[in-house]
């Protein structure tokens, strides 16, 4: 049997405007140790991690793309708070 370090990551997206849940998805990644040392556990991890960006990030910029073109219009809010 051979040693694997393995990632679980569970991601969300929220409009900080609104609250709404715009994304959730959990994502595994599995890589082998190169060797079987904490070092190696750290190199198997780091190549599974970058493999989870890698599959989220170009969902991520697409939900952020379309979430600032429906705000592009709308006044921004960003630090007001009531009573201000």
């Amino acid at each position: 049997m051979h040693a694997a370090g393995r990632v679980v990551v569970e991601l969300s997206l929220t409009d900080a405007r609104s609250g709404e849940s715009l994304w959730s998805e959990q994502i595994e990644e599995t890589e082998p140790l190169p060797t079987q040392t904490p070092e190696g556990l750290a190199k198997a991890l780091s190549i599974a991690m970058a493999r989870i960006a890698t599959k989220a990030a170009p969902v991520v910029a697409d939900i952020a793309d379309k979430q600032a073109a429906l705000h592009a219009n709308q006044p921004a809010t960003v630090g007001l708070t009531k009573g201000n």
